[in-house]
């Protein structure tokens, strides 16, 4: 019996849809996709971003992104986002650059993220909001830019930036609990 439909024991069924991946078709030249697409990596200098192959317009989905460098920018975006900006470069996407929330080229809030790698994304797409978590961190609610929802990541550094971020989409355990109600992943 489930108490909660989207944490599953040994006897439940699988998960509703293959986790997702960054989108080889859909990224910045100045990074490369590796580890099945999972991780993007610094290439060049300058702004990059990439988005997942994914998208959603409903629901609430939990996934990590495990970051190498505070360079390195979690988020989402819409299908319009500027991919040759960061994520939160422009209206159409919201992304995490240090403590700081960008959302068109602006900090609109902070994180105490304290370093850690591992950022968790509550993506509640009922309500259109995003949440950040960082250990035992956990940003305000955010609101979304309207539209289907990608995850993204990038380089928010105008300058060199090497370092790379790797994508748990429900592909691997994660380093946080899950929150109650919340898809483990994003498919």
């Amino acid at each position: 019996m489930l108490l909660n439909p989207y944490r599953f024991s040994t006897g439940d069924p699988p998960l509703p849809g293959v986790p997702t991946t960054w989108d080889p078709a859909n990224k910045s030249p100045r990074i490369s996709l590796s580890d099945g697409d999972r991780r993007e990596n610094y290439v060049t200098a300058g702004y990059s971003g990439v988005r997942s192959i994914a998208k959603n317009s409903s629901g609430k989905w939990y996934v990590e992104i495990t970051r190498t460098a505070a360079g390195r920018m979690p988020g989402i975006v819409t299908a319009a986002a500027d991919l040759l900006t960061f994520p939160g470069g422009d209206n159409n996407g919201l992304g995490l650059w240090n403590d700081y929330v960008y959302k068109n080229d602006s900090v609109i809030t902070t994180v105490a993220t304290g370093g850690a790698p591992v950022i968790g994304l509550l993506i509640d797409l009922d309500a259109r909001t995003l949440q950040y978590r960082a250990g035992s961190a956990t940003s305000i609610v955010i609101a979304l830019p309207a539209g289907d929802i990608y995850v993204a990541s990038g380089n928010g550094t105008s300058g060199a930036s090497p370092g790379s971020s790797l994508l748990n989409a429900g592909q691997d355990p994660f380093a946080y609990v899950v929150p109650d109600g919340y898809a483990p992943g994003f498919w």
